[in-house]
């Protein structure tokens, strides 16, 4: 599995759509096989999303994300983990471990129904009606 963290310095960026660096983790049975850091300073999210795709990346952890950069990255069939926060190391470390997510590592505020209802897949939204959580948040 390919895993796609965008970093800034040694933390998770707090904002992927802004993030110019990614650090790529190729694991094998959930042991850190290889590591890199890898240049993301695409300059659109379509650019970003290829990016990924062009890497082979199977799952991004990450920050906050704008909803049209999330729906391009579920696009290229790349299952997404947000909001999380933290060093790169604690936070791969909880992956692999299976305890994400786990509230230590989220980002200040964040309501996973709020952000899941607040944008197209419930009451305000208006569309969307009938599409389970699991569509929206492949992976998780």
């Amino acid at each position: 599995m390919k895993i796609a963290i965008p970093v800034w310095g040694d933390t998770v960026s707090t904002v992927l759509d802004f993030s110019n660096l990614l650090e790529v983790v190729c694991l094998e049975s959930k042991q850190v096989a290889s590591r890199e850091r890898v240049p993301f300073a695409e300059p659109t999210i379509i650019g970003k999303a290829s990016k990924l795709k062009g890497l082979g990346v199977d799952l991004v952890i990450c920050g906050a994300l704008s909803l049209p950069m999330y729906r391009m990255i579920m696009a290229a069939g790349i299952s997404v983990m947000p909001f999380l926060r933290g060093t790169v190391d604690e936070v791969l470390e909880a992956y692999c471990s299976n305890i994400l997510p786990d509230e230590r590592f989220t980002l200040p505020g964040y309501d996973r129904a709020g952000w899941y209802h607040g944008h197209g897949g419930g009451r305000r939204g208006g569309r969307g009606r009938g599409r389970g959580r699991g569509r929206m948040m492949k992976g998780w």
